[in-house]
């Protein structure tokens, strides 16, 4: 069994390196990676609604795949837009933004 797990996650990687696409189709949970500079000063709204909103619209319009669920232990509900995602904020110095995202995903245990 472990030699054809192998095989195909070796399959999987020559596809995706040929047609050029992601190496697996679940997008994983939206992790962002903030830094902001001590001198930025954010007006109109928060860092985290426009990144939240950000990924809403990347789910809504395809970019991701809508595979977030809220309560993975008990409920298993899809959010249906991938929020809300997961952000590490970071404050340095200067007056920039740097935000890096990441889509993460996980191993389940075999049933």
């Amino acid at each position: 069994m472990e030699e054809e797990i192998i095989e195909t996650i070796l399959e999987n990687a020559k596809v995706a390196s040929s047609e050029r696409v992601a190496y697996c189709q679940d997008t994983g949970y939206p992790v962002f990676f903030v830094e902001i500079g001590q001198d930025v000063h954010i007006v109109g709204g928060s860092i985290r609604e426009a990144i939240n909103e950000g990924v809403r619209q990347a789910t809504k319009e395809g970019y991701l795949r809508a595979s977030l669920a809220f309560d993975p232990v008990f409920e298993r509900k899809n959010t249906g837009d991938n929020t809300p995602a997961l952000i590490y904020f970071d404050v340095v110095p200067g007056d920039r933004i740097k935000i890096k995202f990441a889509a993460k995903g996980r191993f389940r245990k075999s049933e």
